[in-house]
């Protein structure tokens, strides 16, 4: 943004939101582009009322009968060749271990299908709208945020014969190092969030006046020890094994 009324925006060249690619390919094989959806509604019909663990239930059934491989499909489909498609497979792990890594460092929240776009020509996973950062989105009213990133069924099919177990965690974890060890930098970077009066949070309202007679948002400071909090939660060597992180969200 340049000013309340006026900003930049760019335009992303060849690439498409993984929405808009999951409902062409279903479209194409006549499958229901909310077929999950439509799938858990028809076990029972007031699916939205359900208690936590019957949802879960109904949940993990409809895993069962559906395969959630249409990413995969998508990636081995439109490639020309065998190497084009070994090579943008490994563009969108890469690419997806990284946003991961630093999506989590930021609190990057509202990651659902039109926000993350893939470039057709490399694999490259590309995230945009960044309006839920440090967390924000943990603290809806409705439907808060419970996880760090998005690594649902069908991003994990879309990888390697080993899943998130190889490439996927071995980027992450040299990801996290290089954050950690340039942890002066990102925060030297964040602090200017704490003046920018051009930041309105969406869930954030309150403003004080510093010393300096600059206007600040009261909650805002909140992001450089919320930084620091997700830079040093993990130990490198417990990142090691990050797996088990993985596992628990």
């Amino acid at each position: 943004p340049l000013s309340p009324h006026s900003g930049l925006s760019g335009w992303r060249p060849h690439s498409d939101t993984l929405h808009l690619l999951i409902k062409e390919h279903r479209e194409r094989n006549k499958v229901t582009p909310t077929l999950e959806t439509k799938l858990c509604q028809k076990f029972c019909f007031c699916y939205e009322k359900l208690p936590l663990m019957m949802k879960i239930e109904v949940f993990e059934e409809v895993l069962n009968i559906t395969t959630g491989e249409d990413l995969a499909l998508i990636l081995y489909q439109r490639s020309p060749s065998a190497e084009v498609w070994f090579e943008r497979r490994k563009n969108y792990i890469l690419s997806h271990a990284v946003m991961s890594m630093v999506g989590y460092i930021l609190g990057l929240g509202d990651r659902h299908p039109s926000n993350i776009m893939m470039d057709r020509k490399t694999g490259n996973l590309i995230h945009c709208d960044f309006g839920e950062c440090f967390d924000v989105s943990r603290d809806r009213e409705k439907y808060p945020e419970k996880v760090p990133f998005r690594l649902t069924r069908m991003m994990q099919k879309a990888m390697e014969v080993t899943g998130i177990h190889g490439t996927y965690t071995m980027t992450c974890n040299d990801v996290m190092e290089v954050l950690r060890n340039n942890e002066n930098s990102i925060l030297a970077v964040l602090e200017t969030f704490v003046y920018d009066p051009l930041i309105n949070w969406r869930l954030v309202e309150d403003y004080e006046v510093d010393g300096h007679g600059r206007q600040i948002q009261v909650n805002i400071p909140d992001i450089i020890p919320f930084v620091i909090m997700s830079l040093q939660q993990y130990s490198y060597s417990n990142l090691g094994n990050l797996h088990n992180f993985l596992e628990k969200i």
